[in-house]
C-alpha cells in the first residue's frame, strides 16, 4: 500500500516538474523569409465605398418623407384640436428630411 502511495507521489512530482519546465523552441534561420516567399501574390487593396451611408440612408429618408406626408394628410383630415402639435412636429420632420435630401452630398 505504501509502495503504491510512493509511486503515485513520485508520478505526481514528475508531472509537476514536466509542466513547470518551459519547452525549448528553436526557429530555423531564414524561416520567415522562406514562409513569405511561398505565399501567393496579394491583390492591391480596394478602397471601401461607403455604400450604407450614401445609398440606404438616402432611400430610407425618402421613404420616411413619403410616410410623413401621408401621416400629415391623415392627421390634417381628422382635424381634432389636439393634433395641432402633432401636425407641427410632422411638418418639422418633413422639412428637415427634405432639406437633408436636397443637400448635395460630396465625398
Amino acid at each position: 500500500m505504501t509502495e503504491d502511495l510512493d509511486r503515485n507521489q513520485n508520478l505526481d512530482l514528475r508531472i509537476a516538474e514536466a509542466l513547470d519546465r518551459r519547452p525549448q523552441i528553436t526557429v530555423p534561420e531564414g524561416f520567415a523569409a522562406r514562409l513569405a516567399s511561398r505565399l501567393p501574390e496579394q491583390a492591391p487593396a480596394r478602397s471601401m465605398m461607403p455604400v450604407f451611408r450614401y445609398t440606404y440612408s438616402r432611400r430610407l429618408a425618402m421613404v420616411c418623407v413619403a410616410l410623413l406626408a401621408v401621416v400629415l394628410l391623415v392627421v390634417a383630415a381628422s382635424r381634432p384640436s389636439n393634433f395641432i402639435v402633432a401636425e407641427a412636429i410632422f411638418i418639422g420632420e418633413l422639412a428637415l428630411l427634405t432639406l437633408w435630401l436636397s443637400r448635395r452630398r460630396t465625398a
